[in-house]
């Protein structure tokens, strides 16, 4: 069983045995642009300094990064959009955001409920033959590359109104989701009231009351200081929300083979280290969430999961491909239930 240590031992060997320079030289500097909708300090900002500082020195400077937090240049579905657009190099967005700003209807799958049931699972699906197959024939598709997948974490429940502990407890409430099709589709399953609404306008909705809460990972969660306007944090760990890193096509064809190469290996290893903070990130979150006088509960996830598992079928009709059925097959398969 892969426990939070034996995790993070074997996310710093990959990076150990992918992460030995090979450096190579080019007669020009490129700079690439790389953006992401996060704090610094957040996972996502780790991830993207972490493939900075590794392609900065495999090519001895001859790629350089810049890595903007906080959206500065640019949303989840902005970053995806000017990636075709040839206004942004890169960068990292939840996976459900590809569909609608990159035209890949499959990543939608991504977004069901309870698909992946710990640490183990998910590094199958990551470093694996179905994450390879999700992402092969990108740059076709979408014109750009996944260089590897990071990830949110595990997203539980915060709101204003109630503790959660079951379906039944979530009728009525409103919560926000990303404007993602499949995001919205898990929390109908669950049993809540999903309300799109972008991430930067969500703690004075939940002030407001205009929703009463959210789901994300407890590093967004407080990062954003939303313990601030909430009483109870529910663990419901629905979803196992994926944050791939992304560099355009054009730019990934602006270097050599031989850069092209190290590009692959650098964000191999950024998101092995990203994926890496996440479970430790789980248990000092949690604990500053009892500090901050958040009620937390352990919600009962059996109930919840065998209560989405029938709404299965109804992704496949999101996606709305011949192979949808097949890919959730895959998915399961990897996901440890």
């Amino acid at each position: 069983m892969l426990t939070r240590r034996t995790f993070l031992g074997s996310a710093a060997v990959a990076g150990a045995v992918l992460g030995a320079p090979a450096i190579v030289r080019a007669a020009k500097t490129t700079t690439f642009r790389m953006g992401h909708a996060m704090p610094p300090g957040h996972p996502y900002h780790l991830g993207l300094v972490k493939f900075k500082e590794e392609i900065e020195a495999r090519t001895n400077g001859a790629i350089k990064v810049q890595v903007y937090p906080s959206g500065q240049i640019g949303g989840e579905v902005q970053i995806i959009e000017g990636m075709r657009l040839g206004t942004v190099d890169g960068g990292a967005a939840a996976s459900g955001s590809i569909p609608s700003a990159g035209g890949v209807p499959r990543f939608h799958l991504l977004d069901m409920p309870y698909l992946f049931k710990d640490y183990e699972a998910v590094e199958k699906f990551a470093t694996g033959e179905v994450g390879e197959e999700f992402r092969a024939g990108l740059p076709n598709e979408a014109g750009f590359h996944i260089l590897g997948y990071g990830a949110s974490g595990f997203h539980q429940v915060l709101n204003a109104v109630r503790p959660i502990e079951k379906p039944s407890d979530l009728k009525g409430l409103k919560l926000r989701v990303w404007e993602a099709p499949g995001a919205k589709l898990a929390l109908e399953l669950m049993g809540a009231n999903p309300t799109p609404m972008a991430y930067g306008d969500v703690f004075t909705a939940v002030q407001q009351r205009v929703v009463d809460g959210l789901t994300n990972s407890m590093t967004t969660l407080y990062q954003t200081k939303m313990h601030e306007v909430t009483k109870y944090l529910s663990l419901t760990r629905h979803a196992y929300v994926w944050v791939p890193m992304m560099l355009s096509d054009t730019a990934f064809r602006s270097v050599g083979r031989a850069e092209q190469e190290e590009i692959r290996k650098a964000g191999e290893v950024a998101c092995a280290y990203w994926r890496g903070l996440i479970p430790k990130d789980d248990d000092s979150y949690e604990a500053k969430f009892v500090e901050a006088g958040i009620q937390v509960n352990k919600a009962d996830q059996a109930a919840f999961r065998e209560h989405v598992e029938k709404g299965y079928d109804r992704y496949a009709a999101i996606v709305g491909q011949a192979n949808a059925k097949d890919l959730i097959a895959k998915l399961k398969a990897v996901g440890g239930y």
